[in-house]
Order: structure tokens, then sequence, then C-alpha cells
């Protein structure tokens, strides 16, 4: 195992939830397993605590193979696997779980020593000699600390001849960062761990395995999801890979720091398949500060002590200008700018995807929910090429796009090419929400078709059904409160984004 080298990035995909339903799946039940919720900080949507769901619910979503009732989840599972670690057969994914698992056994006590060596003399650590290292690890029972904690991973520890053996090249590998070859590479660790030095001893000598851990249970789930396992067989890789990590740590605070570190040391960057590290930074503590104590349904960890977690998060990375906390990003429009004025005219309800509007539009709290590929990323692909700096989406559907600076619509004529319009807020624009013949309400743009939502069939107290037998007069009569709020907002939003 070469020591210069970080080992290979492996990406997690994390699924997308788009509403707050619960599929049955296979013969009528949930695959669910405890060590799913190893996963939360990114598979499943801190923005979903937002909505106090029952406590069935909850564990519903945090311990479920796949609790989520998008279209197409089967293929869109499948391409992530491929595209994010290769993974295309049952072989290939066994393979992976097992690249992972090595990558504990060598890099987990390699980085928690470093880390150690950083944290007895800050100072001095860049300036130690391979010498100097292999010194300070010449003690069997100081490197004992160490091998101990990763021993029901590592079957190596148990056969005496193979653990003198796995010593020695523990040992020359950590050594080999402090020679002149490896100066870039300690540097930029060096700098990981100044950044987080606050924290870095919360990690508790199990330095990153946390990360590789819950990207282990992702992929078993998701393999479930896409065939490679049965069910009974991701349930107990689950259980044999989760318990490895419940006897690893000892709560929920080591297990975040230490994915946390994973995160930033092996992923920092963002795209299609891939939830950037400062979002994952951030879903760790939305998990930590949840009233709703999300990381309790387990049973993992009872009764965890997360104040440490949540100091150094709201000390450390919330005023960071390295952490992008979409302070100017699409959720935050969304969620600072666009449901306030919504909320404001009591029309909130239609923009938090509930009752079958998700089917209709998609918004960026959906792709942070699971920090992952989702149908707002999707949709958001077809206007690439067209925004313009510092033009931000909060909103698309189909054929239509919403940003801070113009509504984009896709228009689609038979044997012609696509016409692609876009409205600004600040020009000649005009914006009404109808109902259409099928009952739900539609926002017209200069006359083009925008974006459809439900009715608030609650508010009315009827049935999809029962709408559907309305004439014209009626449904306007039935719908007209929540017409005049909408066309209030609306007619804030093009005031705000015209300013």
């Amino acid at each position: 195992m070469g020591a210069l080298q970080l080992p290979k990035v492996i990406r997690p995909f994390t699924y997308t939830d788009i509403d707050q339903d619960i599929i049955i799946y296979g013969k009528d039940r949930i695959m669910q397993n405890q060590y799913v919720i190893l996963t939360a900080m990114y598979r499943y949507a801190p923005t979903f605590f937002s909505d106090h769901p029952s406590p069935e619910k909850l564990s519903a979503k945090l311990l479920s193979f796949n609790p989520h009732t998008i279209p197409g989840a089967k293929a869109l599972t499948k391409k992530a696997l491929e595209s994010n670690y290769g993974i295309t057969n049952r072989s290939q994914l066994e393979a992976t779980i097992d690249e992972l698992m090595l990558c504990n056994v060598w890099e987990g006590p390699l980085y928690a020593i470093l880390i150690d060596l950083f944290l007895e003399s800050p100072e001095r650590f860049s300036q130690l000699r391979p010498q100097d290292v292999e010194q300070a690890l010449n003690e069997q029972s100081k490197l004992n600390t160490y091998l101990s904690r990763f021993s029901p991973a590592n079957q190596m520890l148990n056969d005496s001849e193979h653990k003198q053996e796995y010593t020695k090249e523990l040992v020359s590998n950590v050594a080999a960062y402090f020679t002149e070859d490896a100066k870039a590479t300690l540097e930029a660790l060096e700098a990981l761990f100044r950044h987080n030095q606050a924290w870095l001893h919360h990690t508790d000598g199990t330095s990153w395995a946390a990360f590789n851990y819950s990207r282990a249970i992702s992929i078993i789930a998701d393999g479930a999801i896409c065939g490679y396992l049965t069910e009974e067989e991701a349930g107990q890789w689950c259980d044999k890979y989760g318990s490895m990590a419940e006897r690893l740590f000892r709560n929920w605070q080591t297990f975040l720091f230490s994915a946390i570190l994973g995160k930033q040391l092996m992923t920092p960057a963002q795209d299609r398949f891939i939830l950037g590290a400062n979002d994952y930074i951030e879903g760790c503590y939305k998990l930590a500060v949840s009233p709703l104590k999300p990381l309790e349904i387990s049973g993992i960890w009872p009764g965890s002590n997360l104040s440490a977690l949540i100091q150094a998060y709201e000390g450390q990375y919330s005023n960071d200008p390295s952490v992008n906390v979409k302070k100017s990003g699409p959720i935050d429009l969304y969620e600072r700018t666009v449901l306030p004025i919504f909320r404001k005219y009591k029309v909130d309800y239609f923009l938090l995807e509930k009752k079958g509007n998700a089917v209709f539009y998609y918004s960026p709290t959906e792709s942070a929910q699971s920090g992952d590929a989702s149908y707002f990323d999707m949709y958001l692909e077809d206007f690439e090429g067209e925004l313009e700096p510092g033009e931000i989406p909060f909103l698309t559907t189909e054929k239509c796009l919403f940003t801070n600076k113009y509504i984009r619509i896709h228009v689609k004529k038979l044997f012609r090419k696509k016409q692609k319009l876009a409205i600004p807020w600040n020009g000649a624009v005009e914006l009404k929400w109808e109902p259409t013949g099928l009952q739900d309400i539609r926002l017209n743009v200069n006359g083009q078709a925008a974006l459809d939502i439900r009715p608030n069939l609650d508010r009315i107290g009827m049935t999809t059904s029962q709408t559907l037998g309305l004439s014209k007069k009626e449904t306007q009569e039935l719908y007209a409160p929540d017409l005049e709020n909408l066309n209030q907002a609306i007619r804030e939003l093009k005031q705000t984004f015209s300013a």
C-alpha cells in the first residue's frame, strides 16, 4: 500500500427525496435496516425535518433502502452507481465494498497516527523526519492503541505473523509522508489539519473511517434497489458492516466528525452525482441540531452528546468564507426570498412539494435533501449555456426555468426547432394564475403555460375526482381565494426580482 498518494476517490451517490410519501418496496413492506441511518448526512434530507414528520414517517425515511417515490428510481440509481463507483453488476459492487474496507484497514490507523502527531506538536509537524516518526512509533503498546480500534475489520491483526508484517509496513507508510518526495502532500494535509484543529481530537483515533462505512452502506442499499443484491443479502451486508462501525465508534459525535474529515480529505468538489464537502458538513450539523433527534431512531449510540459538533460548526464553518452554505445559491434564494413571499399570502402550500405538486415542478431543496442528482438538476441541464453570470435558478419544470433574472421557457413546435424564450422579470411580462381544464392551477407567462400546481384540496374540502365534475365557473369560484393570493404573490415576486 503506497503511502504517498491519497486513496482513490470514490464518490457517494445520494438518493433524491421529492415528497413526503413512503414507497412500499417489494411485497407490501419497506426494506429497512437500522444501519442505513449511517448515510443520513447526505442520503436523506435534513430539509425533510422542517416538516416535522411523525416518528413513524421519520423512521421510514431514514432507515429505508428506498423510501422515495421518484419515477425511474432504479435507472437513476444504476446510472449513479456506475458514474461514481464503476459498478454495473454484483461482482463490481462486492469489489468496491472490499476496497472501502481495505482502505479503512490501512488508511484508518495511518491517518489516526498522523492526526496525533500533528496534535502533539502542530508547529513541528511538517518538520518531523522519517526517523523521528519511526522512533515515536517504536513502542508496540502505543501502536496497539491504534490497531485495537480497527481490529474488528482487520483480520491481519488476529494473526501474530501477519500483525507483525502489517505493523512494520504501517510505520513505514506513516514515515514516508515526511520524506522530501512527499512534501507537497504533507503540506496539503497539514493545512487540512490546521483548518480543523479545534475538533480533530474528537475523531478519537478513528481518523476518517466513518466516511467509508457510510459509503459502503449506501452502496449496499442502492445495490438492493438495482437488483445487484437481494433484499435479504442487503440486510445481512448492512448488519455486517454497520455492526463493525458501531463497534469502532463510541458515539454519533465521533462518527460525524470522522465522516466530515473523510469527506474533506477525499471529495471536496461537487457535481451532479456528488454532494460537496461544505453541504455535507451542513447536513451533519442539521442532523445534530434537529429537535426531532433523527439520529436516535435507529438505537445506535443512544444519548450521544453532539454539543462539540454543533459548537464547531457554529463557531467555525458557518462564518467561514471557504464554506459555501449557499448564501447566494438556489436554495438560499428559494428559501429566503421565494417561499417567504408565498407564505405571506398563505399560498406557500403550493411550493412545499406536497400533494403531488412534485410531479409538476422541482425546487433546489429537493436536490439538497439528498445532496445528489435530482430532477431539479436534470431539468436544469436542459438550460445549460443559457444562464447569464449571476443568474440563480430556483424552480424547474419539464420546459420552464425560473431564475432571479428570467423566466425561461422552451416552446416545442411540431417539426420545428425548439424555441427558447427568456422573459425578464423587469420587462413587460403578464403573469396570471388560472384553472386548467383538468382542474389544476396554471401560471401563464405572456400567454405561455409555465407552471402547473395542484389545487389545495384540503382547503376546499374536495377530492380530485370531485373537482373533475365542476364547471369552469364553479372551478373559478371555488379556487378564487387561492387564485387571488397566488396572483398577489407572483406580482410581489416580480417586483422583488425587478428591483
